[in-house]
């Protein structure tokens, strides 16, 4: 069992600062979400790994240190809602004919918008060098993200589907009372 991180004092608890296991729990806690990996990756040696990361984290002061740990994390990385927000639109909005110049050929990518170059996932180039000249590349394939994708996750949020899956949910209930009264 593990040692409580709290010691009673003259009536009042007082916490105790995290142990060095405790504080990479919260480190590779808020980096995976899986807390049985954080368990282990901390060095805690238990058995039923799942179930003490649950009561690590139902820990109030590991809580708040994951809390912390959350925000430092989007803070640095600038992940805001806008910002999630702004680069579904960017792919779910894409519009293929911005890849090309007005000749037909694939743009340089740095000659792409902002907003065209966040709807691409990957890129093939190959060298067209010739002896004595500067090295050049061209690019020969683009692949973007999944549009659907986006446009289903942009739904989402929107909540879009919700009166489609009150009406499914409707229908399978109907289907099943039907059954039961035909039974």
């Amino acid at each position: 069992m593990a040692k409580s991180n709290k010691t009673p004092k003259a009536g009042k608890i007082v916490k105790k600062e995290m142990t060095e296991k405790e504080k990479r729990f919260v480190q590779n806690y808020v980096i995976s979400w899986n807390g049985s990996e954080a368990v282990r990756q901390a060095g805690f040696k238990v058995s039923g790994v799942r179930q003490y990361a649950m009561s690590l984290l139902a820990k109030p002061y590991i809580a708040k240190a994951v809390l912390e740990a959350k925000e430092k994390y989007t803070k640095k990385m600038e992940l805001t809602a806008e910002r999630i927000y702004h680069e579904y639109a960017c792919i779910a909005y894409f519009d293929i004919a911005n890849l090309y110049d007005e000749n037909g050929n694939i743009k340089r990518i740095i000659d792409m918008d902002k907003d065209t170059r966040a709807a691409i996932s990957s890129c093939d180039v190959i060298d067209i060098s010739e002896e004595g000249r500067p090295s050049q590349t061209m690019i020969k394939k683009l692949k973007t993200i999944d549009k659907k994708g986006a446009l289903d996750s942009a739904a989402k949020i929107l909540n879009l589907f919700a009166a489609d899956n009150k009406r499914n949910i409707n229908v399978i209930w109907e289907d099943l009372v039907d059954e039961v009264q035909e039974a």
